[in-house]
C-alpha cells in the first residue's frame, strides 16, 4: 500500500510485515498521483509517482526500503494532474491540457515519452484511465465531459 501528498513524501506499507518505508523528498513539489505497475521495462512491481515538479518517477520496490532513489525519471511539459498505467501503457494528464504517453514494455525507455498530444477536451483535465488492455485511454475534464482515444 502506498500513499503520498503535499509534503513531497511517499509512504509504503508492506502488509505482511506491517513495516513502513518512507521516501522523503520523493519529488521537489507535492506528489499528486501514485500507481503500481506490474512491470516497467522488465522490472516487476514498480511504484510510479507523478508530481507537481513536472516529473514522473519510477521506484523499484524489490530491494531495500526505502529505495535510495528512483530507477528513472520521465520529464513532463507541465504539472501532473492525473495518471494511470495498464500493461505497457502509462498515461499522464498534465496542466495546460497535455497528455503524455510512455511505453513500459521490456526493452522500451520509460523515461522518454512515446507520444505527447493535446487533450481532446477544451477544459482542464481532471482524470485519466487507461483501457484494461492498454490499447487506449479515456480522459475526463472539470466540466464533466469525457474523451476517448
Amino acid at each position: 500500500v502506498a500513499s503520498a501528498g503535499a509534503d513531497k513524501t511517499i509512504r509504503i506499507l508492506d502488509l505482511p510485515s506491517m513495516q513502513t518505508a518512507v521516501i522523503r523528498d520523493a519529488h521537489a513539489a507535492p506528489v499528486r498521483c501514485l500507481r503500481w505497475a506490474q512491470q516497467v521495462a522488465g522490472v516487476p512491481n514498480v511504484l510510479i509517482s507523478g508530481g507537481w515538479d513536472r516529473a514522473v518517477r519510477y521506484w523499484d520496490t524489490r530491494g531495500p526500503m526505502p529505495p535510495a532513489g528512483p530507477m528513472g525519471v520521465l520529464q513532463l511539459p507541465e504539472r501532473c494532474y492525473a495518471m494511470d498505467a495498464q500493461g505497457a501503457l502509462l498515461v499522464v494528464a498534465t496542466a495546460e491540457r497535455h497528455i503524455v504517453l510512455a511505453d513500459l514494455s521490456p526493452g522500451a525507455n520509460p523515461c522518454a515519452p512515446s507520444r505527447t498530444l493535446p487533450s481532446p477536451l477544451k477544459m482542464q483535465t481532471r482524470t485519466v484511465a487507461a483501457y484494461p488492455d492498454g490499447s487506449g485511454f479515456a480522459v475526463g475534464s472539470v466540466e464533466g465531459r469525457v474523451g476517448l482515444q
